[in-house]
């Protein structure tokens, strides 16, 4: 093999191990945090849209931390304290989006959820 070969063959090898594709979820009508069976379900009072986002990082081929997940996504979303630390009770119109890096010995994985949250 000539040094052009092993150059070419080189770019190659990048170029497919950093190709992936993903599933994404659009516009899912409702996701509840509001387990409570004893309560009337009433329309909450919305706060307007909110963002989750969930990143892993790779280094080597091994994987720092947990993996990114929509479930590590919309806890992240979910989890945060809003008017007089109240919790979110559930999100309307939810959607994922996954974006990568991959520079083939460092990559990073990232899902991002959006939607309207209500209290």
């Amino acid at each position: 093999m000539t040094m052009t070969q092993k150059r070419l063959l080189l770019v190659l090898i990048l170029i497919v191990q950093s190709c992936a594709s993903y599933q994404t979820a659009q516009q899912i009508k409702m996701v509840s945090f509001d387990f409570d069976k004893d309560k009337n379900f009433t329309q909450g009072t919305s706060i307007g849209p909110i963002k989750g986002e969930a990143c892993a990082w790779t280094i080597f081929g091994h994987q720092i931390g947990e993996a990114a997940t929509v479930e590590r996504a919309i806890s992240k979303a979910s989890n945060r304290n809003h008017k007089d630390g109240l919790q979110l009770r559930y999100i309307n119109n939810l959607s994922s989006n996954m974006k990568s890096f991959n520079a083939g010995v460092l990559s990073k994985q990232c899902v991002t959820v959006t939607g309207i949250g209500y209290l």
